[in-house]
């Protein structure tokens, strides 16, 4: 029984390791992470701000098609601690995963988006600007029902905080969006770049997703 997690049965922590084994069960996988790192999390504040309990080892689970199968790949996720039931009849605390989004992350892929764009012409790049707009607002719409169908989370933002950045890129791209159509509507086209986004890339550790990552 692992007694240092006693503490967090029930409430949502952000889990961090590294696999060291899988067992798959049906559309379900359960990964052996090695000396994983938990931090209770209240689904609004920042993420990884408070203290973590460390353990030698923790069994999570998550769907199969969320994990890329790399062994000692540092996953992250955001997860439920509860009990499960091992095969010899006794029980333990491990970690139910949930669908979460690291937004840290998604906005370095729309940053990425945009910046390939400028070298696709006017027509690639109102396509990458669309793309763009479409993952800011499934993003949005995941903090706006906020533990409805899953998480979305940042390290530097709080939920609210992180809500108003992504309305306010969205209004910028969409501006962008219009301006590049009427421009080629017009028949003159002379380019129109998204400006003002100032999405971040600091500290954006390449790290794997679990799950549901976008």
């Amino acid at each position: 029984m692992r007694n240092e997690l006693k503490a967090l049965e029930g409430d949502l922590v952000f889990v961090t390791g590294r696999p060291t084994e899988a067992r798959r069960d049906g559309e379900d996988i359960y990964l052996m992470l090695v000396r994983p790192q938990l931090q209770r999390w209240d689904g609004m504040a920042p993420i990884g701000q408070g203290p973590a309990i460390q353990t030698d080892h923790l069994w999570v689970q998550c769907e199969t098609n969320k994990w890329a199968g790399e062994m000692l790949q540092l996953v992250v996720g955001v997860g439920r601690v509860g009990y499960y039931r091992r095969a010899d009849g006794t029980v333990d605390l491990g970690v139910a995963l949930l669908v979460s989004i690291d937004l840290d992350l998604l906005l370095e892929d729309v940053h990425r988006m945009l910046g390939d764009s400028s070298r696709k012409g006017m027509e690639g790049s109102l396509a990458a600007m669309k793309k763009a707009l479409e993952t800011l607002r499934l993003a949005f719409s995941a903090l706006w029902h906020q533990g409805g169908g899953g998480f979305a989370y940042s390290r530097y933002r709080s939920a609210t905080e992180s809500m108003k950045l992504l309305a306010r890129h969205y209004r910028t791209l969409e501006s962008s969006v219009l301006a590049t159509e009427a421009a080629l509507l017009s028949g003159k086209p002379k380019g129109h770049k998204p400006r003002g986004l100032d999405l971040p890339l600091r500290n954006c550790r390449k790290v794997r997703r679990l799950p549901g990552a976008a």
